[in-house]
């Protein structure tokens, strides 16, 4: 994840300016004007997987695999999104 995002900003400050407004500025503000959304996000998920399955949000109730398939979706979403804009920006 750190490295789509460093190549997708071209550097690391840009990178790290990137995921802390995504989780300051969208999924803190998403979650508490929808909760019941929280089950896609990307932290209670990365959460669920670090954890080995042991309820680190209460109502969340997502298995470790199925967090952990969802995790890979978003990367693989992520990685496509970063090569395309890297061969279109970079190439010729």
């Amino acid at each position: 994840v750190g490295g789509c995002l460093a190549a997708l900003a071209r550097n690391t400050a840009g990178a790290l300016s990137v995921l802390f407004a995504y989780v300051v500025g969208i999924e803190l503000v998403l979650r508490s004007l929808q909760e019941s959304w929280s089950e896609w996000f990307f932290l209670p998920n990365f959460a669920t997987v670090l954890s080995g399955g042991w309820p680190v949000i209460p109502s969340f109730s997502r298995s470790t695999t199925g967090a952990a398939m969802l995790l890979a979706f978003y990367l693989a979403g992520l990685v496509t999104v970063t090569i395309v804009t890297f061969r279109t920006r970079d190439s010729g």
